[in-house]
């Protein structure tokens, strides 16, 4: 905790490598970043509006700004684009819907053209490490792992490295292509539920909460995917990140889920979610009849869509389109 003394602190402090801090208050948090050596960080700003806090003395900050600043609009436009998700989700209209997600598209493609470029530009800079590590909260094995590899072996064996190494491990195990990972979770009668109980279907493994609206807002599209190919080898079974069991229960109730529902109520603690290196739902995995992961955060859309290319036609066709992929940049 830094004491303030007439709308002023001062910290001293040393750190081994360069790192990305917080400034935290009760209600806000702004990252910055520290060098090694004797330097002195100047910070200017207001409590009300941290993120016009301006950081000064810090190389790595300065980098970091250049970077902003070069997706600053793409990721203004992001963030307004998917504010919208969840009323799109509930307010259909496909040609609409059609435009923007290619406006999604387009800005997260220029995102991750601007990251690439900045990370292969400095490939040793801490700003860099960082940037693979956020993508690593949400982002799948594959598109985290070539992040990855454009790190100098310096980066790499920084704390931020050795972190994204371990984190590689997790998503490796989870990724397209591979296994599914079997487990035994109980479902809302108490009973244990095995993943390997399905072998043999098509099934949708789900993770979601009763709190999570844009998994509410999902639930609907995955109730409606399984009505159409239920009859057709496919299941769902959905991993509640839920702590209070009558709230599971209810929502479970309140979005007629029929399909069978497992949680061990320690929310993104869940020994499951851990497993599968969830951070952030809703978030899904489609494994096929011989236990292999082919598909994962199907969305709307894009559930149907692949559920047809994998099961054929069903009794309503599924519409031509694609759907927000949640969080990931």
């Amino acid at each position: 905790h830094l004491k303030v003394k007439d709308g002023k602190f001062e910290w001293k402090g040393f750190v081994a490598q360069p790192e990305r801090v917080f400034l935290l208050t009760k209600t806000r948090y702004m990252q910055f970043y520290l060098d090694t050596g004797n330097a002195l960080i100047y910070i200017d700003g207001n409590i009300d509006t941290l993120w016009n806090t301006r950081f000064t003395g810090s190389k790595p900050q300065q980098e970091y700004e250049r970077y902003y600043k070069s997706v600053e609009d793409e990721m203004n436009k992001w963030d307004a684009l998917y504010e919208d998700s969840v009323y799109k989700a509930r307010h259909r209209d496909e040609k609409a819907e059609a435009a923007w997600q290619n406006q999604l598209d387009a800005t997260l493609s220029e995102i991750r053209r601007k990251r690439k470029e900045f990370i292969l530009s400095h490939p040793s800079s801490i700003v860099s490490l960082t940037l693979v590590e956020d993508k690593g909260q949400t982002g799948d094995f594959y598109s985290v792992d070539s992040l990855y590899k454009l790190l100098s072996p310096s980066a790499r064996q920084t704390n931020a490295g050795n972190r994204i190494a371990k984190k590689l491990v997790v998503l490796k195990r989870s990724a397209i292509g591979q296994p599914f990972i079997d487990f035994a979770q109980n479902d809302t009668s108490g009973l244990p539920i095995k993943l390997s109980d399905y072998k043999g279907k098509y099934v949708l493994l789900d993770f979601w909460a009763s709190w999570c609206g844009p998994c509410r807002a999902e639930n609907p599209n995955v109730l409606s995917a399984y009505n159409l190919y239920k009859d057709k080898n496919f299941t769902v079974l959905g991993v509640s990140l839920d702590e209070d069991m009558n709230k599971w229960k209810k929502a479970i109730s309140d979005d007629k889920m029929p399909w069978r529902q497992v949680s061990d109520l320690k929310g993104f603690k869940n020994s499951v979610a851990e497993i599968y290196g969830i951070v952030a739902i809703p978030c899904n995995f489609l494994i096929d009849p011989k236990g292999i992961i082919i598909a994962k955060d199907l969305r709307d859309i894009a559930l149907k869509n692949k559920l047809a290319e994998v099961l054929g036609s069903a009794d309503e066709k599924p519409p031509v389109g694609r759907s927000i992929q949640p969080l990931s940049q």
